[in-house]
């Protein structure tokens, strides 16, 4: 029994009968899971017994498990607008719920004063919609792609290609025929490969096929109708010669980002059109990243660029100031840049980006211009402290990723006022995590819309790809896949409301022993992180 209490030990006697005659209960409940028809009532029964049980733990000042059973009340909650089956990961994790349940019942039987502490990763995040979790390839094998082109003999070798990954793969070179193919039926999917009519056909297909995914192909040095479909929105272009290995990273990056969300397209049209909006980069910003990507650019040619932009200036100077980079006082620009050094101030000028946007609809996430900010901050400085131990390469696109990951939130933000849904995805920000409101309210997740942004602004590919996996790497092309999965670890540990995980999650070490890669360098890196945000 509790040693500080108030109540009877009759009172406290009945509480235990409960416990045990409600285990019983329990366990038929999570096995009736599996069934359709007693799914609905299972749940509610289930929400019953924790929700009790929540009030009576916290009045015997049993504090673990009135946690454990707040968290289970609240994925039940989310459960009731899910439909069945049930993922096995959740069933899973109700198992684990169960036996950590027994075990405290247990405990409680035989007279303990304090319950043993909750294992962290049954509080942790519990990913109801598992609905990114698709594999391209195997979407892909389920789709009819048309493929149009106007050359004089059919390169047989390439459609090869594209039927040993599609379902179907129909033919054609002619205007007309092909018109009407499309308006009868419309494929999944369209490989564009002709020297001239890319955009009419893009027009075409925006009319009759607005949701069939988009590749063009197109000669190197036709850089005029590139840009002009880049502003229509068509972001996956292949230059010729077309190798093998290219179009099939091509096509499963075309297929996640139009098809992998709980089927949904995820080509949001009024999330497309703020993207078209966006202006690009500043030429300042331009200027100092092309200076910052060159081997043979100099420091001095990127302390005068710094300087031509006032803006820019200012802003260096106030960052190197932040206290989380624990760097010593610095008076002059010269100094700054200096002591950053490119592969830092590429990533540090980015953040510039960040204020061409407006902020005020940030407050549905309940945050301010500070916290948004601060989340890239955080990430940025992980990743350089982890991947600096890990791939000094890799880190020019990875800060950037750091960097920019989050700014998906800012057109996520603008939709969900537009279309209403402020009320619904604020309620649903109060029992479960961002990534999760964001799939329920827009079917879409930040990661995804700020792929997009950097995709219409033309970075460099590793880059954009990286950051559209950083939600599921283990479906990121062969290429990308150590990219994607760094940026996994750091946006995970580093959430998007701000929050520093302390400790790495199962999930996370097993991934990183699978690639090789040493835990406690991120560990040391998270401690690190973590000091100079407490300092």
């Amino acid at each position: 029994m509790p040693e500080k209490h108030n109540f009877s030990q009759e009172i406290y006697d009945v509480f235990l009968d409960q416990l045990s005659d409600e285990a019983v209960d329990i366990q038929n409940c999570i096995d009736l899971l599996d069934e359709e028809k007693e799914y609905v009532d299972s749940i509610n029964r289930l929400f019953r017994i924790f929700h009790s049980l929540k009030a009576n733990s916290g009045y015997f000042h049993l504090h673990e498990l009135e946690k454990l059973a707040a968290k289970v009340e609240s994925v039940l909650n989310g459960l009731r607008d899910v439909a069945p089956p049930l993922s096995k990961s959740v069933h899973n994790w109700f198992k684990d719920i169960f036996v950590q349940y027994l075990k405290w019942e247990d405990e409680l039987q035989s007279g303990v004063e304090t319950l043993s502490t909750i294992d962290q990763e049954l509080l942790d995040e519990v990913q109801i919609c598992e609905a990114i979790d698709v594999d391209p390839l195997l979407l892909l094998k389920s789709y009819r792609l048309y493929y149009f082109h106007d050359k004089k003999q059919t390169p047989e070798k390439l459609i090869s290609f594209l039927q040993h990954y599609t379902k179907e793969v129909v033919v054609s070179s002619d205007m007309e025929e092909f018109h009407e193919l499309i308006k009868n039926k419309p494929g999944e999917l369209c490989v564009i490969d002709t020297k001239s009519q890319s955009a009419e056909i893009v027009r075409f297909l925006y009319k009759y096929a607005p949701r069939t995914a988009l590749i063009v192909l197109l000669n190197k040095m036709d850089t005029t109708t590139r840009k002009k479909l880049m502003i229509k929105g068509i972001h996956h272009i292949l230059s010729y010669p077309i190798r093998p290995n290219e179009l099939k990273r091509e096509l499963i990056t075309v297929t996640e980002s139009h098809f992998g969300e709980r089927k949904f397209v995820i080509a949001n049209k009024e999330i497309e059109n703020f993207v078209l909006e966006l202006q690009a980069f500043p030429n300042s910003i331009r200027r100092i990243r092309d200076i910052c990507n060159s081997d043979e650019a100099s420091i001095k040619d990127l302390v005068q660029a710094v300087k031509q932009d006032p803006v820019i200036a200012a802003m260096v100077m106030q960052e190197v100031k932040n206290p989380l980079y624990n760097l010593p006082e610095i008076k002059t620009i010269d100094k700054a840049v200096s002591l950053l050094g490119k592969k830092y101030l590429n990533a540090i000028v980015l953040k510039q980006v960040h204020k061409n946007f407006d902020f005020s609809d940030l407050e549905i996430y309940n945050f301010s211009f500070k916290q948004f900010s601060d989340v890239a901050t955080k990430r940025y400085l992980l990743m350089l402290k982890w991947y600096s131990k890990v791939s000094i390469a890799a880190l020019e696109t990875l800060s950037t990723a750091a960097i920019l990951g989050n700014l998906g939130q800012l057109l996520i933000a603008k939709e969900v006022k537009r279309s209403g849904k402020e009320k619904g995805f604020k309620t649903l920000l109060e029992n479960y995590s961002i990534e999760y409101a964001e799939q329920k309210v827009v079917h879409t997740t930040t990661a995804r819309v700020s792929s997009n942004i950097l995709s219409f602004w033309n970075l460099d590919r590793d880059i954009v790809d990286s950051v559209r996996f950083s939600d599921n790497p283990k479906y990121a092309p062969v290429e990308v896949y150590d990219l994607a999965l760094a940026n996994y670890v750091v946006f995970h540990l580093v959430g998007l409301d701000g929050k520093i995980s302390p400790t790495i999650s199962k999930k996370i070490r097993q991934l990183l022993l699978d690639q090789g890669l040493n835990v406690e360098t991120l560990q040391n890196a998270l401690n690190s992180v973590i000091e100079l945000s407490q300092g």
